[in-house]
């Protein structure tokens, strides 16, 4: 304890001597050394003692100061409603029945299915020329009635377009049966004319009962037409003379024209 009370008062003096002479204040400093040297020994170690907790204290807490870092303070993150992905919209035409045959025509750009275990085949007869206005002319049915009348089929075609809107078309080919076929009629008085939707087109449904009004035939017609391109219209139809065997033609007529495309 000696040895720190000596340390002391030379770090005083050394203090004292690097100070600018100023005669007055070094009088006052070395009368409080000297003062204090000369204090009772057990003062003077009360005194060297609480400077050492003194200097403790303030290093203990420069080393703390210096290695602690502040708490970082986290702050709630403001929950963000995510949008709502826009979801496509399914088309609305129904999808081909699996296992079905596709009927693909390049010339007039478009493809058609037809239910496996039939067949595609041209409507019109062998050497026989198609009336003015219809392109192309088929037939789906089933191998069973090839070469014979069958009691019901589906046909599609593809016409020539010459009106502005599809009820014009309709309008422009109805005719009386017997005709002469420059005028290119195509049904007698159609009925029910409704306006549908097939595989993205614009399209109208109609009936033609073709055995009042001709006299021959099917009882009745049932036709969806509608525009291809600009130059184009596609034309399916379908008929039975078998009340029995109608729900069958009807239902595949229905599939063939939900698998359009073109």
């Amino acid at each position: 304890m000696a040895e720190l009370e000596t340390e002391i008062r030379q770090a005083f003096e050394r203090r004292l001597a690097a100070m600018p002479a100023r005669p007055d204040l070094r009088l006052r400093i070395g009368a409080a050394v000297l003062e204090r040297s000369s204090r009772p020994p057990a003062f003077r170690v009360v005194a060297a003692s609480a400077a050492l907790l003194l200097v403790g204290a303030v290093t203990f807490y420069v080393l703390l100061a210096r290695h602690t870092q502040p708490a970082p303070v986290i702050l709630p993150t403001p929950s963000v409603e995510s949008p709502t992905p826009s979801v496509a919209s399914p088309s609305p035409s129904p999808s081909p029945t699996p296992g079905w045959k596709t009927y693909t025509n390049t010339q007039f750009g478009f493809s058609i299915s037809y239910p496996p275990g039939w067949v595609v085949q041209n409507s019109a007869n062998p050497g026989s020329t198609l009336p003015r206005g219809i392109l192309l002319l088929q037939r789906a049915v089933e191998p069973r009635f090839l070469g014979n009348y069958p009691p019901g089929q589906v046909e599609f075609s593809v016409r020539a377009r010459d009106a502005d809107t599809l009820n014009a078309w309709v309008q422009k080919h109805t005719g009386p049966c017997g005709s002469d076929g420059s005028k290119e009629y195509y049904w007698d008085t159609p009925s029910d004319l409704t306006s549908m939707t097939v595989a993205g087109h614009d399209a109208r449904s109609f009936d033609w009962n073709m055995a009042q009004a001709c006299g021959e035939g099917a009882t009745s017609l049932h036709f969806t037409a509608f525009f291809v391109g600009t130059s184009y219209v596609f034309v399916l139809d379908w008929w039975s003379t078998d009340p029995a065997y109608a729900a069958t033609v009807h239902r595949v007529a229905d599939q063939m024209l939900a698998s359009f495309s073109g």
